[in-house]
């Protein structure tokens, strides 16, 4: 593999990716929704949680598909993700732009985790939850200085202009902003 090649799957830079799911049942979105529910609630947050909703067309039903989004550093260990599912990406990376422009209104909150010994965050604007942790700290000050990183790394990430779209049968494809309307 090429120098460019290299750089172009390992970028030396923080971004915001992209992920939707076809399936709302996809094990990956659900283990997403209760790490989401168990943040947001040790929060004292109470925000509905993550809820299938099945569609007919025709004579099948299907769940709707969803989407989500990351923070990732340059070494692709993840900061943060969106604190809710998205019907489409066009409304997933208009949130992560609105974020960054609002950068100086966003508020942390330190959590305590299921155990004892866990530490998380949440980013609220205007009180609502809009970035969570992706996992648990060993202390409260590691979790309240990676909360702050996470909101300056999102201030100059790049923002993907592509989704990856998880199939039901775990196949990822990729989707260009011009297919970007629903998942």
């Amino acid at each position: 593999m090429s120098v460019e090649e290299r750089a172009t799957r390992h970028p030396a830079h923080p971004r915001v990716v992209f992920g939707g799911f076809t399936d709302g049942d996809d094990p990956m979105l659900l283990a997403w929704a209760r790490f989401r529910d168990r943040v947001i609630g040790a929060a004292g947050l109470h925000e509905p949680a993550l809820g299938v909703r099945v569609v007919r067309s025709g004579e099948h039903e299907h769940a709707e598909p969803r989407g989500v989004w990351r923070l990732l550093a340059s070494n692709n260990r993840e900061l943060g993700r969106s604190a809710h599912p998205f019907d489409s990406f066009d409304s997933a990376r208009l949130q992560v732009i609105r974020l960054r422009v609002d950068a100086d209104m966003l508020e942390t909150v330190a959590v305590h985790g299921p155990v004892a010994g866990t530490h998380g965050w949440v980013v609220l604007s205007d009180g609502a939850p809009v970035m969570t942790c992706g996992r648990w700290f060993g202390s409260d000050a590691t979790a309240t200085d990676a909360a702050r990183a996470a909101v300056e790394t999102l201030c100059g990430a790049e923002v993907s202009d592509d989704a990856h779209l998880m199939t039901a049968r775990g196949q990822r494809s990729r989707r260009s902003a011009e297919d970007s309307g629903r998942w």
